[in-house]
């Protein structure tokens, strides 16, 4: 079924190929952005259950080109839509049309679109689980060689930042004597005292990182 937008500036071709080459172009640049840096993170055979893929994930959205990219979609998506919403109003300026009556449409037709669109960037913009930066850990390598355990279903229906979500509760409920669900993630060659250890360690390089950006912070 084919949806008529009853307005006339919507058959001007040239403002939507501007806007489908824009948005082409920007789509590719990122791509290609996140393709080269997976690339010079030596992931492209590894596992997707390995430790260092899941810190790739943790260093990507805090990456400066990644954010500066997420922010230039979003400006794209409030230009573009600010457009596509100020077409009523053009016409009722040049044509003496009907602006709330198209507007109407418009909402109608297109604002599920619109909020999905914007949900979808705000999740890239601020991820949904916390963000660690054990990257920086003198112990860093020891964590990104294990490979957690994780079945190829989940390599299509689970991102990372909902296994570091799982993991994370393992690790709480870990501490409160409920081991199964972290022994359930870990490989048979790391004992649970040891990642316990690893984390131990993890975190308090984090918060000694954390404490001297403050530091630093504070000081300027």
């Amino acid at each position: 079924m084919v949806i008529y937008l009853n307005c006339n500036h919507f058959e001007d071709q040239s403002f939507w190929t501007n806007v489908l080459w824009a948005s082409i172009v920007l789509n590719t640049i990122t791509v290609i952005a996140c393709i080269s840096a997976f690339v010079s993170y030596g992931l492209c055979w590894a596992s997707f259950g390995r430790g260092d893929y899941l810190f790739f994930t943790w260093e990507l959205e805090t990456m400066c080109f990644w954010r500066v990219l997420v922010w230039l979609m979003l400006i794209y998506t409030a230009c573009a839509w600010g457009g596509v919403f100020l077409l009523p109003f053009w016409e009722y300026l040049q044509d003496n049309g009907t602006p709330l009556k198209h507007l109407a449409q418009i909402v109608e037709v297109l604002g599920f679109a619109l909020v999905t669109q914007l949900m979808c960037l705000k999740k890239l913009l601020k991820p949904p689980a916390k963000v660690h930066h054990w990257a920086r850990s003198r112990r860093a390598e020891e964590f990104a060689s294990i490979t957690f355990t994780r079945t190829w279903k989940n390599l299509f229906i689970q991102n990372n930042d909902v296994f570091s979500s799982l993991l994370i509760d393992a690790l709480w409920c870990a501490t409160k004597t409920h081991e199964d669900a972290l022994q359930q993630l870990l490989p048979r060659n790391v004992s649970m005292e040891q990642f316990d250890d690893l984390i131990d360690s993890l975190q308090r390089d984090e918060g000694k990182f954390d404490g001297d950006s403050s530091s630093l912070n504070n000081s300027e």
